[in-house]
Protein backbone atom coordinates (compact mmCIF):
# COMPACT_ATOMS: atom_id res chain seq x y z
CA UNK A 1 0.00 0.00 0.00
CA UNK A 2 1.19 4.05 -0.62
CA UNK A 3 1.81 5.81 2.09
CA UNK A 4 -0.40 8.99 2.29
CA UNK A 5 0.83 12.19 1.34
CA UNK A 6 -0.55 14.33 4.31
CA UNK A 7 1.73 14.20 7.30
CA UNK A 8 1.27 12.57 9.75
CA UNK A 9 -1.65 10.93 8.69
CA UNK A 10 -4.72 12.25 6.17
CA UNK A 11 -7.11 14.49 7.95
CA UNK A 12 -10.36 13.03 9.25
CA UNK A 13 -13.45 14.46 9.75
CA UNK A 14 -16.49 13.87 11.97
CA UNK A 15 -20.42 14.84 11.11
CA UNK A 16 -23.39 14.58 12.68
CA UNK A 17 -25.49 17.69 15.38
CA UNK A 18 -25.49 15.64 18.39
CA UNK A 19 -24.04 17.27 21.56
CA UNK A 20 -21.81 13.82 22.15
CA UNK A 21 -21.08 13.90 18.44
CA UNK A 22 -20.09 17.77 18.68
CA UNK A 23 -17.75 17.09 21.68
CA UNK A 24 -15.82 14.05 19.72
CA UNK A 25 -15.36 16.20 16.96
CA UNK A 26 -13.66 18.68 19.10
CA UNK A 27 -11.55 16.44 20.88
CA UNK A 28 -10.27 13.64 18.25
CA UNK A 29 -11.03 15.06 14.28
CA UNK A 30 -9.87 17.24 11.94
CA UNK A 31 -12.93 18.54 10.87
CA UNK A 32 -16.41 18.56 10.86
CA UNK A 33 -19.21 18.34 8.34
CA UNK A 34 -22.67 19.25 9.02
CA UNK A 35 -25.94 17.82 7.06
CA UNK A 36 -28.24 20.62 6.40
CA UNK A 37 -31.20 18.76 4.64
CA UNK A 38 -32.77 15.37 5.96
CA UNK A 39 -33.86 14.41 9.10
CA UNK A 40 -30.67 16.19 10.80
CA UNK A 41 -31.35 19.19 9.09
CA UNK A 42 -29.29 22.46 10.43
CA UNK A 43 -30.30 25.81 8.82
CA UNK A 44 -27.53 28.67 9.28
CA UNK A 45 -28.32 29.85 12.65
CA UNK A 46 -27.83 26.38 14.23
CA UNK A 47 -24.85 25.56 12.02
CA UNK A 48 -23.41 28.65 13.77
CA UNK A 49 -24.22 27.60 16.96
CA UNK A 50 -22.75 23.89 16.49
CA UNK A 51 -19.90 25.51 14.85
CA UNK A 52 -19.03 27.61 18.29
CA UNK A 53 -20.16 24.61 20.88
CA UNK A 54 -17.19 22.92 18.91
CA UNK A 55 -14.91 25.45 19.39
CA UNK A 56 -16.06 25.96 23.52
CA UNK A 57 -15.24 21.46 23.58
CA UNK A 58 -12.50 22.09 21.47
CA UNK A 59 -10.80 24.92 23.96
CA UNK A 60 -12.01 22.68 27.12
CA UNK A 61 -9.76 19.97 25.72
CA UNK A 62 -6.63 22.27 24.82
CA UNK A 63 -7.28 21.73 21.00
CA UNK A 64 -5.82 23.88 18.30
CA UNK A 65 -8.65 24.39 16.16
CA UNK A 66 -6.45 27.08 13.28
CA UNK A 67 -6.05 24.21 10.76
CA UNK A 68 -9.51 22.11 11.22
CA UNK A 69 -12.17 22.51 8.28
CA UNK A 70 -15.49 23.35 9.01
CA UNK A 71 -17.97 21.90 6.26
CA UNK A 72 -21.29 21.45 4.91
CA UNK A 73 -23.09 18.81 3.69
CA UNK A 74 -26.10 19.45 1.09
CA UNK A 75 -27.72 17.73 -1.60
CA UNK A 76 -30.41 20.25 -2.60
CA UNK A 77 -29.35 23.00 -4.71
CA UNK A 78 -28.46 26.25 -3.11
CA UNK A 79 -28.24 29.59 -3.68
CA UNK A 80 -24.90 31.25 -3.92
CA UNK A 81 -26.23 33.42 -1.19
CA UNK A 82 -27.29 30.67 1.21
CA UNK A 83 -23.72 29.26 0.64
CA UNK A 84 -21.96 32.16 1.39
CA UNK A 85 -24.57 32.77 4.67
CA UNK A 86 -22.58 29.43 5.70
CA UNK A 87 -19.52 30.80 4.75
CA UNK A 88 -20.01 33.83 7.43
CA UNK A 89 -21.14 31.31 9.86
CA UNK A 90 -17.78 29.56 9.58
CA UNK A 91 -18.10 27.25 6.81
CA UNK A 92 -14.48 26.54 5.17
CA UNK A 93 -15.43 23.83 2.75
CA UNK A 94 -18.45 22.69 0.75
CA UNK A 95 -19.82 19.36 0.22
CA UNK A 96 -22.65 18.79 -2.72
CA UNK A 97 -24.27 15.84 -3.01
CA UNK A 98 -26.44 14.87 -5.85
CA UNK A 99 -29.19 12.77 -4.57
CA UNK A 100 -30.22 8.86 -5.75
CA UNK A 101 -30.89 9.42 -9.02
CA UNK A 102 -30.14 8.14 -12.73
CA UNK A 103 -27.15 8.64 -14.03
CA UNK A 104 -28.60 11.67 -16.57
CA UNK A 105 -30.69 13.38 -13.83
CA UNK A 106 -27.01 13.27 -11.68
CA UNK A 107 -25.70 14.98 -14.99
CA UNK A 108 -28.49 17.40 -15.05
CA UNK A 109 -27.58 19.00 -11.46
CA UNK A 110 -24.33 18.72 -11.82
CA UNK A 111 -24.34 21.11 -14.99
CA UNK A 112 -26.64 23.53 -13.40
CA UNK A 113 -24.26 23.70 -10.29
CA UNK A 114 -21.62 24.59 -12.48
CA UNK A 115 -23.38 26.85 -14.39
CA UNK A 116 -25.41 28.72 -11.18
CA UNK A 117 -23.18 28.46 -8.63
CA UNK A 118 -19.68 27.51 -8.92
CA UNK A 119 -18.97 30.87 -11.24
CA UNK A 120 -20.19 33.18 -7.84
CA UNK A 121 -16.98 31.53 -6.11
CA UNK A 122 -14.17 32.22 -8.79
Amino acid sequence: MPKPVQKPRPPVWYGGVKPRTLEKTAKYYDGWYCPTHGWTATDVEEYEAKVKKIQEYAKKHNRDMSKFTWAVADGRQLSPEKIEEYVAAGCSYFVRGFGRVDIDESLRRMRNFAKEVIPSFQ
